[in-house]
């Protein structure tokens, strides 16, 4: 695959390894998807731009039913925030089990994680600067523990640092839409276990291999949160100034970044390429120009 380079671990089991193969044997024989094989740049389409301070009329339907449209006009700009380091990560583990996650303090931030949350709030003052507006920045977030210290040391961090013309609201409001994804059978299995499933995300967004959460599933629920958070917030003369801060998890934040940016649905499995840091913030973009450049497609080394 172009810009794609493919990572296996050098022991597969092979219960795991021909578990995957009827995937991906529909995969190349399925027409939507036989593109993928050749260049899956030209997939790529410029669905919504809009200028850095710019409104949307109205509120738009937080139901996400068809994701060939990609993800509807928002009100307000959107900064993306992945969780700092956690002790998931530096047990090397897969953590995603919403049942013993949401709403609990179970892998919580590390003593490096909060001082990258901290570290954060200069990156989201700098992306604030960019816009050229002023108005208010309000914190989202997963309801695991990760996600929901970093972004709250992040808006207490951010209170001082502020940049003239905004104003931080403290309190963190929680969605369950941003949880992360579910890896199914591969929870609490170590991280290279992604690469069982990440190559197949590529060419099938909707296989459910492992039990886990598939990519459109993600990009459903999360592109949802994204509406409803939306259309809760602005009236009269805040409507469309607020920029909201999400703070989530790699898999689901890069899921969310390309149905933004308006990825073809059969594409959406990309999203592996685009992988965020412990603690980076990201302008939700609306064009496929405002995607970083796309990375080998590796999983994550212990400790990120």
């Amino acid at each position: 695959l172009q810009s794609h380079k493919w990572y296996f671990p050098k022991r597969v089991p092979a219960v795991m390894f021909y578990s995957l193969l009827p995937l991906l044997f529909a995969s190349v024989i399925t027409e939507k998807c036989s593109g993928f094989l050749v260049a899956p740049q030209v997939f790529l389409a410029r669905r919504h731009s809009a200028a850095p301070c710019s409104t949307a009329a109205s509120a738009p339907s937080s139901d996400l039913t068809d994701l060939s449209e990609g993800l509807p006009p928002t009100r307000h700009k959107f900064f993306l925030l992945r969780h700092g380091q956690s002790t998931a990560n530096v047990a090397g583990i897969i953590s995603s089990d919403p049942d013993t996650l949401m709403y609990t303090e179970k892998h919580g931030l590390t003593a490096l994680g909060k001082e990258q949350a901290r570290g954060s709030a200069l990156a989201v003052a700098d992306e604030l600067r960019k816009l050229n507006c002023g108005g208010r920045v309000r914190f989202f977030s997963s309801p695991f523990a990760r996600a929901r210290q970093t972004a709250e040391i992040c808006a207490e961090q951010l209170l001082g640092i502020i940049p003239e013309g905004w104003e931080v609201v403290p309190d963190v409001g929680l969605d369950d839409g941003l949880r992360e994804r579910y890896f199914g059978r591969l929870d609490g299995m170590k991280l290279y276990t992604y690469a069982y499933v990440w190559p197949v995300d590529l060419l099938l967004p909707t296989h459910t291999g492992f039990d886990v959460e598939s990519v459109a599933a993600v990009a459903r629920r999360a592109g949802e949160a994204v509406a409803r958070i939306d259309a809760s917030l602005g009236d009269g003369e805040t409507l469309g100034t607020d920029v909201l801060v999400l703070a989530g998890h790699a898999d689901t934040l890069q899921i969310l970044q390309v149905l933004a940016a308006g990825v073809e649905e059969g594409m959406l499995g990309t999203f592996s390429s685009y992988r965020f840091g412990n603690g980076e913030v990201r302008f939700m973009g609306r064009d496929v120009g405002t995607l970083p450049d796309p990375s080998p497609m590796v999983p994550p080394e212990k400790g990120t």
